[in-house]
């Protein structure tokens, strides 16, 4: 009966380790070696990101915001010269003469305010770091901001103080283009603080802490699975032994039961 016992579980085994109930899959050494290069990459990204703080880098906003500027001293001269026309014309009426040159006079104000601020933004279009441009950013946010309010200081006056409304629609213009701006500044604003927060220790090494943890819990996942399946074939190769085996005992206890009958 030893021997039938034996030859049960050695057939057992034989059928749980070369079948596919159990497919092949990553090993324990090489997990570890994953795992070692999901640590490896954890660290040369942190160590790419502390980097890139002391990076020149040309950055899109400060071209664009020239490109901004520009267009707005040109709209707003183009609306100074038609105010121009206005009251040099002969034709025109007196209202419209007096409402044309106090536009003419304030908008010759707000070209000169912008104006001033265009070698300003020219001078910041060069390859800087990033707190550099944050700076920048910060700066423009501030005079947009200013220039918002002296838009719409010009629309109350023209609006308390004009005789007709030739001018209403074109400086409600330049109210909506200065509200545009400030919303365009502070976007870059808001833009670049996330690139410094994405940056800053406190963000590097709490990524380098969930990668290093997620390399340990791979390597981790797989011990488990390996000490699983590992577990999983003796119990299958227990049971079916007892199964086989008891098999064989009615198959014998038939075959003494037709002898002795």
């Amino acid at each position: 009966m030893g021997i039938v016992r034996l030859f049960a579980v050695s057939f057992v085994a034989l059928i749980l380790t070369t079948g596919t109930a159990y497919p092949s899959r990553l090993s324990i050494p090489e997990a570890e070696k994953q795992a070692q290069v999901m640590r490896d990459t954890a660290y040369a990204k942190a160590a790419e990101l502390r980097e890139l703080r002391k990076t020149l880098n040309s950055w899109w906003g400060a071209q664009e915001t020239v490109n901004r500027l520009q267009a707005l001293y040109y709209k707003i001269a183009t609306i100074k010269y038609l105010a121009q026309l206005t009251f040099e014309n002969e034709n025109s009426s007196a209202n419209a003469v007096y409402d044309s040159k106090h536009v003419e006079k304030q908008l010759l104000e707000s070209m000169k305010h912008v104006a001033a601020r265009i070698p300003v933004a020219l001078a910041s279009v060069k390859p800087t770091i990033s707190h550099t441009e944050l700076l920048r950013a910060t700066d423009h946010w501030s005079w947009a901001k200013n220039y918002l309010i002296r838009a719409v200081r010009l629309q109350e006056l023209v609006t308390a103080n004009h005789k007709t409304n030739l001018y209403h629609q074109k400086i409600s213009e330049t109210v909506e283009d200065a509200r545009i701006e400030e919303g365009w500044a502070h976007d870059e604003y808001v833009a670049m603080l996330g690139v410094l927060r994405y940056t800053d220790d406190i963000s590097i090494d709490m990524g380098l802490y969930y990668s290093l943890q997620a390399a340990d819990d791979y390597l981790a996942q797989v011990v488990r699975d390996e000490e699983e399946r590992i577990e999983a074939l003796k119990s299958a190769e227990r049971n079916g032994a007892d199964e086989v085996f008891n098999r064989y005992l009615v198959v014998l206890m038939k075959s003494f039961c037709r002898k002795d009958c």
